[in-house]
């Protein structure tokens, strides 16, 4: 049952990596409207749901390697490529500025353009979807945080995530802290939910007994899908509707939320039909999954370098659909290549999981799998 719960979620993240593309690719339409929904939410909520409490060592450690390691690599590729830009156009001059504002951006750790800030510093630029990174290391080691407070003081954990989120929601209207402070403070509010739904068991319960609660919430999901704003690296949760005349933004932003907790569990109750009855495709969104954070920091490389848009009006007149799937064709083969790169290659490998794996290691590890499914 733990290796099929496994599966599925895996599954899960990578449908949510491949919606995180979309959404990116096609922001402003309707399709990447119905996936701000769900998309991010999910990933937080997924923590939440596969969390342990862990020493607090052992997890800066670990969180450290799978999120910080890729977040800083697709950093340095980016000054990399800037400099190597600046030589080749003769623009040597600038480069020392350029590199400043990349580099305190990348330190920075911010994904919206902020109304903020610290007046002792200079503009400071955002790192676009690699924001998710930091908002994660953040967000996984201060929920460890409130748990072991739970355990030790008895302060309801509900209680603590509700004062963080809400502080966070707050203060982000005027500045944003560095590391996407307050977007992982406002996610606490997923990781939460997505912890107490895995301890009571209810993404198999709801279908299993309760399956008339589950027309509210795709009703709840849907109201969020048209009138619903579900912004998480600015922290902005609302909606577009009034009640008997008037903005409630406290009620707005809840339905918001609640609709991406319905959302992610939802695409969860997907993934484990997916998982049960499609064989291929499971195996392919796994394996996607499995590798959705290093499939971040490549989408974040070819959305800058990559004319994915340029590539497929050779092909397609734009704006039919055949040349959107076209578009998202190239990019996700891109993408594949260099995981497949990044996976043969030492020094990638080491780069961007902190470890190095070779094609043996990598060999032996999927025999190993093939053993355990056979028993």
């Amino acid at each position: 049952m733990k290796k099929d719960r496994l599966d599925y979620v895996d599954v899960a993240k990578g449908i949510g990596i491949i919606c995180t593309v979309i959404g990116h690719t096609f922001s402003g339409t309707m399709t990447a409207r119905v996936i701000y929904t769900f998309h991010m939410p999910m990933f937080f909520f997924i923590s939440g749901y596969l969390y342990h409490e862990k020493k607090t060592k052992d997890l800066f450690v670990k969180s450290v390697k799978r999120l910080l390691v890729p977040y800083f690599t697709t950093c340095l590729c980016f000054l990399g490529y800037y400099v190597i830009d600046k030589i080749l156009i003769d623009d040597i001059d600038i480069i020392g500025r350029g590199l400043q504002l990349h580099g305190l951006a990348a330190l920075y750790g911010i994904g919206s353009n902020s109304k903020m800030t610290i007046s002792f510093l200079p503009d400071i630029r955002i790192v676009g979807v690699l924001w998710f990174l930091v908002a994660m290391f953040v967000a996984q080691l201060v929920f460890n945080w409130l748990v072991k407070l739970k355990r030790v003081c008895h302060f309801p954990l509900f209680l603590s995530v509700g004062i963080l989120a809400g502080l966070s929601y707050v203060t982000s209207r005027w500045f944003f802290l560095p590391w996407s402070i307050q977007p992982a403070l406002g996610a606490l509010v997923f990781t939460y939910f997505g912890y107490i739904i895995r301890q009571k068991d209810w993404l198999f319960e709801i279908p299993k007994h309760h399956k008339l609660l589950m027309l509210p919430m795709a009703g709840i999901w849907g109201l969020s899908m048209l009138y619903g704003t579900c912004n998480m690296v600015s922290n902005q949760y609302g909606m577009s509707i009034t009640f008997f005349g008037y903005s409630l933004p406290v009620v707005n932003g809840a339905i918001v939320i609640i609709a991406g907790i319905c959302g992610s569990m939802f695409v969860l109750w997907i993934s484990t039909l997916i998982s049960k009855y499609i064989k291929p495709l499971s195996r392919f969104l796994g394996y996607t999954g499995r590798e959705s954070l290093v499939v971040l920091c490549l989408h974040k490389l070819e959305l800058n370098y990559v004319p994915s848009f340029e590539w497929a009006g050779y092909f397609l007149e734009e704006g039919t659909l055949g040349f959107s799937l076209l578009v998202m064709v190239i990019k996700m083969i891109v993408i594949y290549i260099g995981l497949f790169l990044i996976r043969r290659i030492p020094v990638f490998s080491l780069a961007f999981y902190g470890t190095v794996k070779t094609p043996r290691q990598i060999q032996r590890e999927k025999r190993i799998k093939r053993k355990l499914k056979r028993i």
